[in-house]
């Protein structure tokens, strides 16, 4: 490595060409073409609100899984979590290949499974990925290798929505979903080769998971600036958790659209995310935390509103829905963008790492609870595929207020102090999945491969 030119980033392509494969899985896996996948099988609003839940209700498991770490190592704990979680795309690939004509409810809890053991492997191996990626990147490099890296996230994520649409174009339905699952495992296996030919870096000599367990009732329920703000993004998770699936899958089963259309919208919100993160990234220090969670505040109600009145019988107002998935994706990334900046405003420094751990979970865990019961709420009486217009719009009711109320508390919330580093990384504003394990890891990243500290027992790097 050394014989590369200084500030290159040729010695960590391996890493990158992880990065963008690694896309082409999570995009298909963990997004629309699941929920569509399931509303074709016949899957009540009930069932696509769980396929979504399950990532954050298993995010206790990424703190429990650190535990292993020092034992495995963090490259094969990450290589392991890897493979199985392309394993768990097998069952999805089958469905499609069966292609029913009247699919059964076994079909369904199938892929239910699958989207369980899916992100229960995620997040053991996601436990260790990003102190891995700190361990191996230089601290001089990093600013230019997560851009990059984002650069070519958003390539891989573009991509993989286009082509995705493209086939349901060209082929009938099932057999589009199983290219498509063929697609995300051939992904998933070329990133696996990508990890495996990684270098590794040493174990962690122990883990602060305990404390995690400890502390969180204490920061949870102590009076101050961490529990208020604690309650604003807990209001917001309520809501807004489950509108990505639960758009999807009105406007498959209800409105009728066809799977390439709602992937072409899709492709309009990530577009949104990229646009406002590049506006906004880099005058949030100018700015303030407070005005861009307004900015936020005020797009997502706009998009709100639209949805109360598509669900009230306004299905003409469809022609504006590609525009409206730009703004939410815009408003999501103002969100996460101000949510970094301000977060640290609230947590001790000496205890950052901990309560940045506790407020992710608490908020991750409670967030995915919120699709179960929102779309137990408002599916169909006897359970069939579909939503009752008059409880979805209730739903939205209930947002908008929700969203009306926060945007008066963020004048509330503790004034934020200056000087205090952010959390932001610009990698994190394209990833949502990363930007949540990131916050929720109890590992430090430890020391960088450009800075090693000198120690009398190295431990052996796996």
């Amino acid at each position: 490595m050394s014989s590369e030119p200084e500030g290159s980033l040729r010695p960590y392509y391996t890493i990158l060409g992880f990065s963008f494969f690694n896309a082409t899985t999570w995009m298909i896996a963990l997004g629309t073409p699941l929920v569509l996948l399931a509303g074709e099988l016949g899957a009540s609003s009930f069932e696509v609100g769980l396929l979504y839940a399950f990532f954050f209700l298993l995010l206790p498991v990424q703190v429990l899984s650190t535990l292993f770490l020092p034992i495995l190592g963090y490259k094969l704990q990450v290589v392991i979590g890897w493979s199985l979680r392309a394993a768990a795309l097998l069952i999805p690939f089958w469905l499609a290949l069966l292609s029913p004509t009247e699919p059964e409810r076994w079909m369904v809890h199938a892929l239910l499974i699958s989207s369980f053991l899916f992100a229960l492997f995620r997040a053991v191996g996601s436990s260790g990925i990003m102190p891995w990626l700190y361990g191996l990147i230089p601290e001089e490099l990093r600013g230019k290798y997560f851009a990059t890296d984002q650069v070519l996230t958003g390539f891989a994520g573009l991509l993989t929505l286009l082509l995705s649409a493209a086939v349901f174009a060209w082929l009938p339905i099932y057999e589009a979903f199983a290219w498509q699952y063929g697609y995300a495992m051939l992904g998933s296996i070329i990133a696996v080769v990508f990890l495996m030919c990684m270098p590794g870096i040493p174990s962690p000599r122990k883990t602060s998971v305990g404390q995690i367990f400890r502390q969180t009732p204490k920061l949870c329920l102590q009076a101050g600036g961490f529990r208020r703000y604690l309650w604003f993004m807990i209001a917001s998770n309520v809501v807004v958790t489950g509108l990505v699936p639960f758009m999807a899958y009105y406007l498959s089963v209800e409105v009728g659209l066809n799977s390439q259309t709602v992937l072409i919208y899709t492709a309009f919100q990530y577009g949104g995310a990229i646009i406002a993160s590049q506006l906004v990234r880099r005058r949030i220090d100018r700015l303030g935390a407070g005005p861009v969670f307004r900015i936020a505040i005020l797009l997502k109600m706009s998009v709100l509103l639209f949805w109360l009145m598509m669900v009230s019988g306004r299905h003409e107002w469809a022609i504006w829905l590609p525009a409206v998935y730009m703004v939410f994706g815009m408003a999501t990334s103002n969100w996460a963008i101000a949510h970094l900046k301000y977060m640290p405003s609230v947590c001790k420094t000496r205890e950052r790492a901990l309560a940045v751990s506790v407020h992710s979970s608490v908020v991750g865990v409670l967030g995915g609870i919120a699709p179960m019961v929102w779309g137990l709420f408002i599916r169909q009486s006897d359970g069939a595929p579909g939503v009752q217009s008059g409880a979805f719009a209730i739903y939205f009711m209930v947002a908008l207020c929700i969203y009306a109320g926060l945007f008066l508390a963020v004048a509330l919330l503790p004034r934020e102090r200056k000087g205090v580093e952010s959390l932001q990384n610009a990698h994190f504003l394209l990833r949502p999945m990363r930007y949540i394990s990131h916050l929720i890891s109890p590992i430090s990243p430890g020391t960088s491969a450009s800075r090693k500290e000198p120690s009398a027992e190295e431990p052996s790097e796996r």
